[in-house]
């Protein structure tokens, strides 16, 4: 696998993950899942922690492709194994928490929901930013 076929495979997984998760909200709110205002608040927090990545990988998407004569040297599988494991152990995270709250197992309330998910998205933040600051080239602010 070359570094343009892992930026594909998890730029794609991730855009389908974020819009298959706020259709998941969406959905879930028809059935009782959430209450209005859950859900609300539910997508006002999901959609920020994709957007930096969504971005960047919609950006690297819509640039022409460098033609190159030479063939793309493969990627090592630790990259390919890391790059693709933290994403997808953080939409499956995000999955259960949501899952878990609409069908009101383990949360007593929707504050430790939102806490909780908080949580979820702060310690997967650092993983993420460094993997997908790499594989997508997505700069730091320098503020």
């Amino acid at each position: 696998m070359t570094t343009e076929q892992l930026q594909t495979r998890v730029g794609i997984g991730l855009i389908l993950a974020q819009f298959s998760i706020i259709l998941l909200v969406i959905t879930l709110r028809f059935t009782n899942g959430f209450l209005h205002d859950e859900m609300k608040t539910t997508v006002a927090l999901i959609i920020p922690m994709f957007a930096i990545y969504t971005t960047a990988i919609v950006s690297l998407f819509v640039l022409p492709a460098k033609p190159s004569l030479e063939p793309a040297p493969p990627v090592q599988f630790r990259t390919v194994f890391v790059t693709v494991f933290f994403p997808v152990i953080f939409v499956v995270a995000i999955v259960a928490m949501i899952l878990l709250k609409a069908y009101k197992i383990g949360f007593s309330t929707f504050e430790e929901f939102k806490d909780m998910l908080g949580i979820i998205e702060t310690v997967f933040a650092v993983y993420l930013a460094t993997v997908l600051r790499a594989l997508f080239d997505i700069k730091s602010d320098p503020n």
